[in-house]
């Protein structure tokens, strides 16, 4: 090995550092695995999403402007125009009484307890 080599390291330090290489590159396949999974799912909400807005002007539910003006008008309720959407925050729900809060909420409105 080249840590070997240069006088770097021993033999149980060598050892040591090709087991991190070999834990690293597993890591790197598992992460390039993981991309190609989200390309192709990307690629499926694409196709759906052409789809739906294909049969929806077909029917007349709306023109191309329209969809369009609609796309803007959901992604600046965000606070930013930048093609992208934020997940939705979902309420609070309360651990004692298992009733929801607004998602801001620091007690719960119902019985008074933190969350």
């Amino acid at each position: 090995m080249l840590w070997e080599v240069m006088g770097l390291a021993s033999k149980r330090e060598g050892a040591k550092i090709s087991a991190l290489e070999a834990k690293t590159n597993w890591k790197l396949e598992d992460a390039q695995g993981d991309i190609r999974e989200l390309q192709h799912e990307i690629e499926q909400l694409n196709l759906m999403v052409k789809a739906l807005a294909t049969i929806c002007q077909q029917n007349g539910v709306f023109t191309e402007n329209q969809f369009k003006d609609l796309v803007d008008f959901i992604d600046i309720q965000d606070g930013v125009l930048d093609g992208k959407s934020k997940k939705e925050v979902q309420p609070r729900t309360c651990p004692k009484c298992n009733r929801q809060n607004q998602r801001l909420a620091r007690k719960c409105m119902w019985c008074e307890a933190d969350l």
